[in-house]
C-alpha cells in the first residue's frame, strides 16, 4: 500500500487525455472503480453499467446489470458512422476485494476484453487491476488466471532517497519551497521514518502535515519564538511520529487478534535475533509454534497453517505492520516477472521496530507474552 499504483495509473491516464486532446490518439473512456468502496463485491457490475450508460435513473440489480454488460461488449452498438463506440479503459483498484468463492465477477470482469475482439460493432475494452496482494496470481482459479493474461508490473514500498524527493516534489506543486517550511535535515529525517517504518508514501506525507500544523499551532501560541522557529525541525518530525503510533498503530495492535499478535510476536523475535530484515514464511510458522507451545496459552494454539499465515501476512501487510517483498527482485525491478517469481514465497520483513511492538501491546493480553519474547 502507498507504493504509487493507484497514482501512477491515473498519471498515464492523464498524458492519454492530453494525447487524445491534441488529436494524437482516438477517443477513449475512462472508468474507476475501488472495490474497496463497494458495499458488496456484486456491485461493481452496477457501478460499471452505470458508468457506461452515464445514468442511475433505473438501477438495475447486479445480476441484471452483469447481464447488459455481456451483452454490451458481445455485440455492442455502432455509432451514427457505423463505428464501434470509443474504447473503453476500466480501472478496478483494490481488486482483492472482487474475490468471491467461484471467482465469477473478476471471471466476467477480465472474459469481457476478450468477447469485444469477435464483435465489429462492440467497443474495446482494456482493464487495469491493482491489488495490495503478491500472491493475488496464484490464488486465482485457472480459467481467471488464462483471462488475466502475465502482464504484470510490482510496486516496491518507496526508498528513503525516492521518499525525499517525493516530499520536495508535493511541497513544490503547492508553490511552497521546502527550505522555507522544512531544515533540510528534518525533511530527510521524515523521509527515512517513512521508508523505515512501511515504505508508504502517504506515510510520509501525514508526517509532514502533522508536523506543518504542531510548528504553525505553536506559532500562534506564542511558544516557539527566534530565529527559524517557522521552520520544522528533526523533534518536531519526532514529536509527530511518536504522537501518530501512539493515537493509530498502538490502537491497532491493542485490537489484534490472538494469531495476529502471534504472528507480529514471532516476526519482531526473528527480527531482533537475526538482525535480518527478510524472514521466509517457513522459519515464520516454525517461530510461531515454538512459540505458541511453549506460552501454554490456549488462545496461541494450534499456531496457524500455511494458508491461515498467508491470509493474515495479507491483512497485517495492508495494514503497513508487514512487507512481503518477492525473493525474485531483480526480474520484479523493472517490471517484468518471470512465470516463476510468483511461485516461490515472499520474504517477511517487520516495517515497525521491534520495542515499539511491546509498547504498543502493553495493557493487552498480548503484553507477557510480547515481554518474554522481545523484552
Amino acid at each position: 500500500p502507498g507504493s504509487g499504483k493507484t497514482a501512477t495509473v491515473k498519471t498515464v491516464i492523464a498524458k492519454l487525455k492530453h494525447e487524445r486532446a491534441q488529436g494524437t490518439l482516438p477517443n477513449f473512456n475512462f472508468i474507476s472503480v475501488n472495490a474497496m468502496e463497494l458495499r458488496d463485491p456484486f456491485d461493481a457490475y452496477i457501478v460499471f453499467w452505470e458508468a457506461i450508460t452515464g445514468t442511475k435513473k433505473e438501477r438495475l440489480a447486479s445480476a441484471m446489470a452483469a447481464s447488459a454488460l455481456d451483452k454490451y461488449f458481445a455485440t455492442g452498438q455502432a455509432t451514427a458512422n457505423g463505428a464501434p463506440p470509443p474504447t473503453t479503459i476500466l480501472l478496478l483498484d483494490e481488486i482483492d476485494n472482487l474475490m468471491t468463492r467461484r471467482q465469477s465477477i473478476l471471471y466476467n470482469f477480465f472474459d469481457w476484453p476478450t468477447k469485444a475482439l469477435i464483435s465489429p460493432t462492440a467497443p474495446r475494452l482494456i482493464v487495469v487491476g491493482i491489488s495490495n496482494t503478491l500472491n493475488l496470481l496464484e490464488r486465482l482459479t485457472p480459467s481467471v488466471q488464462s483471462r488475466v493474461g502475465a502482464q504484470q508490473s510490482y510496486f516496491h514500498a518507496y526508498t528513503a532517497d525516492t521518499t525525499i524527493k517525493v516530499l520536495r516534489s508535493k511541497l513544490e506543486g503547492k508553490g511552497i519551497n521546502p527550505s522555507d517550511v522544512f531544515e533540510d535535515d528534518a525533511l530527510t529525517f521524515a523521509a527515512k521514518k517513512s521508508a523505515s517504518s512501511s515504505g508508504d508514501i502517504r506515510r510520509g506525507f501525514q508526517i509532514c502535515k502533522s508536523a506543518l500544523k504542531l510548528v504553525a499551532s505553536e506559532l500562534e501560541d506564542g511558544k516557539r519564538s527566534g530565529k527559524n522557529s517557522h521552520l520544522v525541525r528533526i523533534r518536531d518530525i519526532q514529536r509527530v511520529q511518536s504522537s501518530s503510533f501512539d493515537t493509530i498503530l498502538t490502537r491497532a495492535l491493542q485490537h489484534s487478534a490472538p494469531l495476529e499478535a502471534l504472528l507480529i510476536i514471532s516476526l519482531a523475535s526473528l527480527t531482533k535475533s537475526s538482525g535480518s530484515k527478510g524472514v521466509d514464511i517457513a522459519e515464520l510458522m516454525t517461530k510461531m509454534k515454538s512459540i505458541a507451545s511453549a506460552s501454554g496459552e490456549e488462545h496461541y494454539t494450534p499456531a496457524p497453517n500455511y494458508i491461515e499465515t498467508l491470509g493474515m501476512l495479507d491483512r497485517l501487510g495492508e495494514c503497513s505492520f508487514v512487507a512481503l517483498t518477492s525473493p525474485n527482485a531483480s526480474s520484479l525491478s523493472d517490471g517484468n516477472a518471470s512465470s516463476q517469481a510468483g511461485s516461490a514465497n515472499p520474504s517477511i520483513s517487520l516495517r515497525i521496530e521491534y520495542h515499539d511492538v511491546v509498547s504498543g501491546l502493553r495493557g493487552t493480553m498480548h503484553q507477557q507474552l510480547a515481554e518474554k519474547q522481545l523484552g
